[in-house]
């Protein structure tokens, strides 16, 4: 397994409020796909999420579309600000989007996806994080099934670029949830992403079929 990997330098944070990004649009199949990050920011939910529709916008580039088939869409793009004594949902922002995807060559399954890895300076599990993207076109795979280090390169940069630009107003973080780290008061916590990796071995996000009908070819035994 080949990956390509992007390294970012940044402290640990854990401080102020945890934000929900969400991005999510319809497959080839028809049903809706969604990938989210978690950020971490003393600014309002307004700046946040203006800030978060700005990098992704950037993401969603010509190279980064080239990678998807055409009946992959990016629609929809959301910010939910969390509570900090529970970590439920406060308030949300919401903005529609037009991401299209322009690659040359046929779909594949939509049960399969592009692994983001996000990685942090905690080396244990509780600090890695993953971001399922949709399925790439076929051409973007070799003979073997394994994505091309061309398409790993391109996600990788890109999407160390979104963290990059999130940084000074909301820094993208793994978020642990609601803890007691040193006390008994619950409260959340998360650690700052430092590098993000695209990995060439697809992952699988059977959810993505649940409207699908499957077409049976039978015969008598």
């Amino acid at each position: 397994m080949s990956t390509s990997a992007f390294w970012l330098v940044r402290p640990t944070l854990l401080i102020v409020t945890f934000y929900r990004h969400l991005m999510s649009g319809p497959n080839p199949g028809g049903d809706i796909w969604n990938a989210s990050v978690h950020s971490n920011s003393a600014q309002a939910l307004a700046a946040v999420h203006g800030q978060f529709v700005t990098a992704i916008t950037n993401f969603w580039g010509a190279a980064t579309e080239a990678i998807f088939p055409s009946g992959e869409r990016v629609t929809s793009l959301s910010t939910t600000q969390l509570d900090p004594n529970t970590g439920k949902n406060v308030a949300r922002a919401e903005s529609v989007v037009s991401f299209v995807g322009t690659g040359a060559g046929n779909a594949i399954s939509p049960r399969v996806s592009i692994v983001i890895s996000l990685v942090t300076a905690l080396p244990t599990r509780a600090g890695r994080g993953r971001l399922y993207l949709p399925a790439p076109t076929l051409a973007q795979m070799d003979a073997n099934g394994a994505l091309l280090a061309a398409a790993q390169t391109t996600l990788s940069t890109n999407f160390a670029a979104f963290v990059t630009a999130m940084h000074s107003i909301a820094p993208i973080v793994v978020y642990h949830g609601i803890t007691t780290p040193g006390g008994p008061n619950p409260v959340p916590s998360g650690t700052e992403v430092t590098s993000v990796k695209v990995g060439s071995i697809l992952g699988t996000q059977r959810r993505r079929t649940n409207k699908q009908i499957n077409s049976y070819v039978s015969h008598s035994a």
